[in-house]
């Protein structure tokens, strides 16, 4: 019987030596994110809150500054934003829909025609009631945790039941430092987001994934427990894997951020915070928490 030796040796970097540091990261930055949230809640876009959204073009470059002093005078509805999308002739512009507003697309519209100059296209408007906000909001949380459950017995089957605590427990610690960010920041929380946070759980759990496999493989009877060490040497194995993937993502990403419009950066943010915090807990939390379960190896 040919039994295979886990020395420290095969370790290049000990990723588990900082395990009590990166543990108490991860509690500071979840205690932080979740006491943000409840102290001062998230800043929910129109569609989680309900507004009106209005696209227009002027005719004449037009500052921000001013655009936001002529919108000021309005006195049916208050603005929430005013959003550059491109160049400085397009607007997006976010307003309060008030409950008296409701159905008043056209008393709102003439109102902003009567502050603005002729000289200016609209092009779109969109209104948002609060019941639909409301019901958004709550399909948005609830195809959160089905995606999270789904994960969670998907490890259960192919791994076993610590694994699958293990890879929950990170993807939760995902999901409330990317709502944290937003909250302690106040930027604003959209649909968009709800896309981004399910494809960073989806690129999360690969990662952990990928090691877990590793680790499964180095299972053997005649090792007592699940190891550091074997955890080491399976989060070495794939490290290069982990880099380039993320590395790769995150050059996408950075340049659709710098180079693409206020929509696309509203959706690639919330991506790229995703893919740096599911690297880290994929190796920091996943991985490492295996060992207070002290499981026994896992036949191949």
């Amino acid at each position: 019987m040919r039994i295979i030796q886990l020395t420290p040796n095969k370790t290049r970097i000990n990723f588990i030596k900082y395990k009590k540091i990166t543990f108490l990261a991860s509690i500071f930055v979840m205690s932080i994110s979740i006491i943000s949230i409840l102290a001062q809640g998230i800043n929910y876009g129109i569609d989680f809150k309900g507004g009106i959204l209005v696209e227009i073009r002027t005719m004449d470059t037009i500052k921000l500054p001013e655009l936001r002093l002529k919108l000021s005078k309005l006195e049916s509805t208050e603005v929430i934003k005013i959003q550059s999308i491109g160049t400085e002739k397009d607007f997006m512009i976010y307003l309060e829909n008030k409950p008296r507003n409701m159905g008043g697309q056209k008393n709102i519209l003439r109102e902003i025609k009567n502050v603005l100059d002729n000289k200016i296209q609209y092009r779109k408007i969109v209104s948002i009631g609060s019941s639909i906000s409301k019901e958004m909001k709550k399909n948005g949380i609830i195809s959160v945790i089905i995606a999270i459950m789904s994960m969670m017995v998907y490890i259960w089957l192919r791994f076993d039941w610590q694994f699958s605590i293990c890879a929950i427990l990170a993807l939760v610690h995902d999901t409330i430092a990317i709502v944290g960010i937003y909250s302690i920041f106040k930027i604003e929380f959209n649909e968009n987001m709800i896309v981004a946070m399910l494809t960073t759980v989806g690129y999360s759990i690969n990662d952990t994934v990928v090691i877990f496999d590793r680790i499964r493989e180095k299972s053997i009877k005649e090792v007592k427990y699940i190891s550091s060490i074997m955890i080491n040497n399976s989060i070495n194995e794939t490290l290069s894997r982990t880099i380039l993937t993320s590395l790769t993502t995150l050059i996408s990403l950075l340049s659709l951020y710098i180079l693409g419009n206020a929509t696309i950066q509203s959706f690639s943010f919330p991506m790229i915070i995703g893919v740096i915090v599911g690297t880290y807990s994929s190796i920091y939390v996943a991985s490492t928490l295996l060992l207070m379960f002290r499981i026994k190896p896992l036949l191949k």
